[in-house]
């Protein structure tokens, strides 16, 4: 049988199945026992009936609306006694002036908090610093033969003779007049 069929056939019971005792029963994990009966209430094949923690899968439709009758009673009831307990401890709190329940327990003085590491930056120089001095004036000996070159212009270099507006301005002024003489023509 698959899965799917043995969950199915567990259901059958008058009570139903809540997931731990279905995951049980078709001897499965409860993660993909719940995925499957999920994917078996959408087709339609299965039924959950219950009321928020108290879900439980059917086979049939009239067992799962007879549960949730009882399911609802149930939690009904539970959230009655919820409310009354609740009601019992506020009594009780606004009785003794404190929380309910077990005394507090001391807490501890805290820890003293060590102290924060922080990297420190240590600068060392091998050679003492000196102020500034004055520069010194080179001394060329006789025997040193020296040669000073020219740098030549870079070949992006371009001097424009005077009065040159430069070739693209020229090329659209030149365009202009012919266009201005060809209308008057």
């Amino acid at each position: 049988m698959t899965l799917s069929a043995r969950i199915i056939e567990a259901c059958t019971v008058p009570a139903g199945l809540c997931l731990s005792e279905l995951a049980a029963a078709v001897d499965d994990h409860a993660d993909t026992v719940n995925t499957l009966a999920g994917l078996l209430v959408r087709q339609g094949r299965l039924y959950k009936a219950g009321v928020r923690r108290y879900f439980r899968y059917f086979a049939t439709l009239a067992h799962a609306e007879a549960w949730d009758l009882v399911a609802e009673d149930v939690y009904k009831a539970m959230m009655k006694e919820s409310a009354k307990r609740k009601r019992q401890r506020k009594a009780e709190r606004a009785r003794t002036g404190g929380p309910v329940g077990r005394p507090p327990v001391p807490k501890a003085p805290p820890k003293p908090k060590p102290p924060k590491k922080r990297a420190e930056l240590v600068l060392q120089r091998s050679v003492p610093v000196e102020a500034p001095a004055k520069p010194a004036k080179i001394i060329w000996p006789e025997t040193v033969k020296v040669q000073v070159h020219p740098t030549p212009p870079s070949r992006f270099a371009f001097e424009p003779p005077e009065g040159w507006k430069g070739q693209i301005s020229m090329d659209q002024m030149e365009r202009r007049l012919q266009a201005v003489q060809g209308a008057h023509q």
